[in-house]
């Protein structure tokens, strides 16, 4: 199914880090796919890019390393043709996982078990980590730089 890539815009961006511990942490701990889906439906918070990609939903999963590989085959297929500038994009990835991946993104929070639970939501949906850590956490952004990081230590 093809769809048009979104991203969040910077006036929301700011406001959703911000207050991300106050006003949105609760939506994710409680899994309030309704009201994320109000945020992040909101012409004023998230704009459509010119970039047309062929969404695949992401296999839910428990603790499956197969269902992983086959996610990041999946999301990396679906992606592959976005730019390293593309996708170094906070605002991209955000506002992906909060759309078109949000069953994904709830339950990979969901499979979370460390004791600073409210932390780590905070870390795998918004970047406050150091821009690039933050792309090795955010549910997304890790599985589509896990296959390119694989690709370019191989040879073609």
């Amino acid at each position: 199914m093809t769809n048009v890539i979104t991203y969040v815009t910077d006036e929301f961006l700011e406001d959703f880090k911000v207050n991300f511990k106050t006003d949105y942490l609760p939506l994710y701990k409680t899994n309030n796919t309704v009201e994320i889906t109000k945020l992040f439906s909101n012409p004023g918070n998230v704009h459509e890019s010119s970039t047309v990609f062929d969404y695949v939903p992401l296999k839910l999963e428990i603790v499956d390393g197969e269902a992983a590989k086959e996610n990041i085959r999946t999301l990396w297929s679906s992606l592959k043709h976005i730019s390293i500038s593309e996708a170094e994009s906070e605002k991209m990835w955000v506002a992906l996982a909060n759309t078109y991946y949000i069953d994904y993104h709830l339950n990979q929070l969901n499979l979370i078990s460390s004791q600073d639970k409210d932390r780590s939501i905070e870390s795998r949906t918004i970047f406050n980590q150091g821009h690039k850590r933050s792309l090795m956490i955010n549910n997304l952004s890790l599985l589509w730089y896990s296959l390119l990081h694989c690709r370019c230590g191989t040879s073609k």
